[in-house]
């Protein structure tokens, strides 16, 4: 799957319903749980752990909120 035509500028503001952004959510969670589990953490098992994928996510959207909410 190619995401080069999808791409945007740091700048840019780009409209997605709350449907689209909670399948990008849901994508990045599945992602950082293969990253956790590539550098040898146990986070399933670890209760101190096991939302960290989820928070991960959560926090790379919220850092670039600004490309997915309206300009001032």
């Amino acid at each position: 799957m190619s995401y080069k035509k999808n791409l945007i500028k740091s700048w840019e503001y780009v409209k997605i319903s709350d449907r689209e952004l909670e399948e990008r959510r849901e994508k990045l969670i599945k992602l950082f749980e293969k990253v956790l589990t590539v550098l040898g953490f146990n986070w399933q098992e670890d209760p101190n752990m096991a939302e960290t994928p989820s928070r991960m996510a959560n926090m790379l959207l919220e850092l670039i909120e600004g490309n997915y909410t309206p300009p001032p």
